[in-house]
């Protein structure tokens, strides 16, 4: 996906992640939802690489969704260790 990369992947700590600038023109939020449809974490997005600590989420299969006043603009799988 060329608007929205993460690394490593998998993950056992910091998550990073690089959006386009296109998806910078506007506020963009950063969710991580679990394989059960719960959101788990939420962070704004005010630079283009951002970190995400997943610290605190359990081991498993994650989908980072990328938003725009409500509107999906990216997603990537990534797993946490």
């Amino acid at each position: 996906n060329a608007v929205l990369k993460i690394y490593p992947n998998p993950v056992s700590g910091l998550l990073l992640l690089c959006v386009s600038q296109e998806l910078m023109q506007s506020p963009s939020v950063a969710a991580v939802t679990d394989i059960t449809g719960r959101i788990v974490l939420t962070q704004p997005l005010w630079q283009p690489a951002e970190t995400i600590n997943t610290n605190s989420l359990a081991k498993g299969i994650y989908l980072l969704t990328v938003s725009q006043s409500g509107n999906i603009r990216a997603c990537a799988r990534f797993v946490k260790q």
